[in-house]
């Protein structure tokens, strides 16, 4: 199974790849950047069985998700499962938050999956899944965090 883990280093991200982590696995594993976090779950998945590829790229536009898309073409024509589970949050309340915050924040957090399915559709076939994990801030207020959920404030 070929999978494109969106947001896999840590979290639920992380559970997702390491979850899915056994022999005949393709786990294209897409972070901002390649880091620490990156680098060690990649490590731990591969110890599982996997065949992990990195794919980094921001997925916050249309261009960066193509350029996540165009690695994948590299090194197949499908893909079976596609996980979003990257969030980007700032923790402030949503009169401090600036309106670049805000708006890099709903790339990430929901335009992103829209960019991301568009450019890897030709590589959807009968049979692929979509997944979009998101957190209990989608069904709950929480304090400061209006660029993920519902914001609670002090009043």
């Amino acid at each position: 199974m070929n999978i494109l883990v969106i947001g896999g280093s840590r979290g639920v991200g992380k559970a997702v790849v390491l979850g899915m982590s056994r022999p005949g696995n393709v786990i294209f594993l897409n972070n901002r950047e390649v880091d620490s976090a990156v680098s060690e779950v990649r490590a731990t998945a591969e110890e599982l069985g996997a065949t992990v590829v990195l794919v980094p790229g921001d997925i916050a536009s249309p261009e960066g998700a193509n350029n996540v898309a165009d690695a994948v073409r590299e090194r197949s024509d499908r893909i079976d499962l596609v996980v979003h589970c990257a969030v980007a949050g700032y923790p402030v309340d949503s009169l401090t938050s600036t309106p670049d915050q805000l708006r890099h924040a709903v790339e990430v957090n929901a335009l992103s999956l829209v960019y991301v399915v568009q450019a890897v559709a030709d590589l959807l076939g009968r049979g692929s899944s979509i997944v979009y994990l998101s957190s209990r801030g989608a069904r709950v207020a929480l304090r400061d965090y209006v660029t993920v959920g519902g914001d609670q404030g002090d009043g």
